[in-house]
């Protein structure tokens, strides 16, 4: 780049950009040197946002370079015409695939084809050796090819222009939609979860081509059955692994022309449909694809779908906090599913009367309900079932103050959960391990699972999540981590003012007055809480911590968990010590003066005055710390690069990078500064 443009320099400010650019272009050394010539035009961050297309871009290389070397499209077209003919075709049918395939998937789209010029071992152990086509891996006993993105771009420009394209993309999605009709129906007989799930993960480029295509086969006047099709088979694959609106978009796609498709596909699509509505908590759209796939299914004589629709509007009703309605709908659905003889869905639909009676309080139904549907999914050997219910047996115990036996049973689902790779299942018993770890005054343990259920929500669901972040607040306050806690704080604040959610703000006040207090700031302590108190009428029975529970619903009796009593009984403890700094009357004044504030504004400043000033040391590396370490025991580079097992110059790199961040300028100024932050 420094060739182009003699000021260029590589920044904080561009580093990612570059390291994402030299990817994009899968390492290949004349392709980076022809995106460097572009330096002069575009800044690192425009120029990767081009990548889209690299070919049209990647043009005007040296005049003293071979003509085919001046640009990459050139290079790749050099040794694309050099193929034999049966060699370009099997290239461009190869192209279809995004993110690469197996070996049998590229079989079974050439023979659907009706290409059987050259042999396929034969053609593709050619273009591997020519550099046009790589292994990726070994999928079981079976590998993985691919193409580089260059290369990619190119063979996809190859199929477009050969009247073969159509063809071979039809090939190509009625393979993956007969893929996914197998996947799901695996699912169902449940032997091999975690192969099926991490196989359909593998293969989500591929799926999401197939979709694109046969959905635009049928906005273009084509059958849409095969698309509703494929979106109904991977329902079962959407739904435990964070899939939700992108999704949901190419379901109401679909569904737009359903007229033509069997009843039996449409209903399977509608579910589908609503799944995932319900799994975006869309309520409203929920609701209406609920009554119109019971309407359906009733019309047909289709029983499963309608026990399908009832879990629907079970769900809507659970969140609408009509309890006997869901209960209705739950036994309903329970019903049809045994006049059936359909044991997974008996399994299902005792669960959700579990997961119903448990959020009214009445645990001994609840746990009649979970026994009978983990022994219907025992008998099936069911993987994701049990995770399913052992994590809700986990809930039914944390609820009544069991907490030895909750840890047993979220330990479980959580196995069970990371063995399968369902990240939101992993989210949900990292959460709530940590909160019993909590609970059991374990607070480094609750601190390892807090950050573990953040970093699987935000996988999953691309967001921060409260739950998580309440539960680290809570730990930074218990391990006085002024740093850590600070972070969480903005976090919920940035949460509780983009929504507006005045839950995540009270925990956010909450939070800051307990540590406030304990540093011996009582009347700040008092303020905080002072404001909080409008917001936790605001937030409702969860307003000290998060819970799964209703308190008071129609036609049910209210009822209080064990940990919605301790964080109470916690609170007024905490309330009850700061009145004991303060007398009652300034105990008073201080709360009503917090009352009258507004929380419209609250920065972090507001909740933490006494916060201390950020640490370096939190910015240094795993890696750099452990260096830092070492440089403050007075081992020399080639000492520290011994024991660390790392090379002298990547030792030497890490000081240079820790003076930075320091602010020091010597080893003797690093061993102070380690020495005084206790640095061990």
């Amino acid at each position: 780049a420094q060739t182009h443009d003699p000021d260029f320099q590589l920044t904080a400010n561009n580093v990612a950009a570059i390291t994402e650019i030299c990817l994009c272009l899968d390492g290949v050394p004349l392709a980076i040197e022809l995106a460097a010539a572009r330096i002069t035009l575009f800044s690192p961050h425009a120029l990767l946002d081009r990548l889209a297309h690299r070919l049209p871009l990647l043009t005007d290389g040296a005049h003293d370079l071979p003509e085919r070397q001046r640009s990459l499209h050139r290079t790749i077209e050099w040794s694309y015409v050099l193929l034999p003919p049966a060699e370009q075709r099997l290239f461009q049918h190869l192209a279809v695939f995004a993110g690469g395939c197996q070996l049998a998937a590229a079989q079974a789209v050439c023979e659907m084809v009706g290409d059987a010029t050259l042999p396929l071992l034969t053609g593709i152990t050619a273009l591997i050796d020519k550099s046009l086509l790589h292994r990726t891996e070994h999928d079981a006993d079976e590998p993985r090819l691919a193409m580089l993105e260059t290369i990619h771009e190119y063979a996809r420009e190859c199929l477009t222009t050969t009247d073969a394209g159509e063809a071979v993309r039809w090939a190509h999605a009625h393979y993956y939609l007969a893929l996914a009709e197998e996947a799901h129906a695996a699912l169902a007989a449940v032997q091999h979860e975690q192969t099926w799930f991490v196989r359909l993960h593998r293969e989500e480029a591929n799926l999401r081509t197939a979709m694109e295509w046969l959905l635009g086969q049928g906005e273009r006047g084509g059958d849409m059955e095969p698309a509703l099709r494929l979106g109904a088979a991977l329902e079962r694959y959407w739904l435990p692994n964070g899939f939700g609106e992108a999704e949901m978009r190419t379901m109401q796609r679909a569904l737009r022309g359903r007229a033509t498709a069997s009843p039996t596909v449409q209903a399977k699509a509608l579910f589908s449909a609503g799944h995932l509505a319900y799994s975006a908590n869309d309520i409203a759209g929920t609701l209406t694809i609920a009554q119109e796939l019971h309407t359906h299914c009733q019309a047909h004589g289709d029983q499963r779908g309608r026990a399908r629709a009832l879990y629907l509007l079970g769900g809507v009703a659970l969140i609408q906090q009509d309890v006997p309605e869901a209960l209705r709908c739950y036994e309903e659905g329970l019903a049809l599913r045994r006049e059936a003889n359909d044991t997974e869905g008996m399994a299902w639909s005792l669960f959700d009367l579990g997961n119903a009676a448990r959020a009214i309080g009445d645990y001994a139904r609840a746990q009649t309900f979970l026994d009978e549907s983990l022994a219907h999914f025992h008998q099936l050997h069911h993987a994701l079932g049990p995770a399913r219910v052992q994590d809700l047996l986990g809930q039914l115990s944390f609820e009544q103050g069991h907490f030895s036996q909750a840890r047993h049973y979220f330990a479980e689902s959580y196995r069970r959960f990371h063995h399968l790779g369902i990240k939101r299942g992993i989210w949900n018993g990292a959460y709530f391990l940590g909160r019993v770890a909590l609970y059991q005054d374990e607070v480094s343990l609750a601190r390892r699972y807090g950050e573990e259920s953040r970093t699987r929500w935000l996988e999953y669901a691309g967001e921060e999540d409260p739950w998580s972040l309440w539960l680290l607040t809570r730990v930074a306050v218990a391990q006085a981590d002024d740093a850590a806690l600070a972070t969480s704080l903005e976090r919920l604040l940035a949460i509780g003012h983009a929504k507006p959610d005045p839950q995540c703000l009270f925990w956010a006040m909450d939070g800051g007055a307990r540590r406030t207090l304990a540093q011996g700031n009582a009347a700040g302590a008092v303020r905080l809480w002072g404001m909080a108190a409008a917001l936790r009428e605001t937030a409702g029975p969860n307003a000290l911590a998060p819970s799964r529970s209703l308190a008071a619903l129609p036609g049910v009796a209210p009822h209080t968990t064990a940990p919605m009593a301790r964080e109470h009984a916690e609170y007024e403890r905490a309330l009850a010590t700061a009145r004991q700094h303060l007398r009652n009357a300034a105990f008073t004044t201080l709360f009503a003066e917090g009352r009258a504030m507004s929380s419209a504004h609250l920065t972090l400043q507001d909740l933490l005055p006494t916060r201390p000033p950020p640490d370096p040391l939190a910015g240094l590396t795993a890696r750099e710390l452990d260096v830092l370490r070492l440089l403050a025991q007075g081992l020399t580079s080639a000492q520290m690069a011994e024991q660390l097992v790392l090379g002298l110059v990547t030792v030497n790199s890490h000081i240079r990078s820790i003076y930075v961040k320091l602010g020091v300028s010597s080893r003797s100024a690093a061993t102070r500064y380690a020495i005084d932050h206790q640095l061990r």
